[in-house]
């Protein structure tokens, strides 16, 4: 595989595609970087970089297996792992020495938005398998990534890590209604 890459402009922006191997030992760094700095108060949205699959207004455009507007896979090393952090997605939001964000303004580490035709997202939330997250390939045991026996009045537990701390969210097997 050889270092590639295609540069476009389109209006005011920059459209960058490319494929790159990396072949030097020891090398830290991000063979792609999207980086945009701004001292002016920008429009209604602004992203430094976006992902989009359009699959057309035709009715004709699908899938076979998944699809995704963007997919970020790490490949672990392929031996015992003595050092590092391995994940699949990084989400960092940095606060500066001046930020200060008031109440009224919604924060948040991700955002997730369902969008769309207002009947199709009711469908789309009623379906069995519709959900906010979705885990494959988890496996069931005690302390463990995913567990469903607990001595707790739940019916299952995910382990999230925050501060270097373990907090297990309950789960139950139904859903509540009102």
């Amino acid at each position: 595989m050889s270092d590639r890459s295609d540069y476009e402009i389109q209006g005011n922006f920059h459209r960058i595609s490319g494929i790159h191997e990396e072949k030097e030992a020891g090398k830290t760094g991000r063979p792609f970087f999207f980086d945009v700095t701004t001292n002016v108060k920008v429009g209604d949205y602004f992203n430094a970089a976006k992902a989009q699959l359009d699959f057309g207004s035709a009715g004709t455009g699908e899938v076979a297996g998944m699809a995704s507007a963007f997919n970020a896979e790490m490949i672990c090393p392929n031996k015992t792992v003595t050092s590092g952090s391995y994940v699949g997605l990084e989400v960092n939001y940095n606060m500066q020495a001046s930020t200060s964000l008031q109440t009224t303004v919604p924060q948040a580490m991700a955002s997730f938005k369902v969008g769309g035709n207002q009947t199709k997202i009711d469908q789309w939330e009623d379906e069995a398998l519709s959900g906010v997250f979705s885990f494959q390939g988890l496996t069931d045991a005690d302390a463990s990534v995913f567990s469903t026996g607990t001595a707790e009045t739940m019916t299952g537990t995910l382990k999230i890590i925050i501060g270097g701390t373990a907090y297990y969210l309950m789960l139950c097997s139904s859903g509540a209604t009102t």
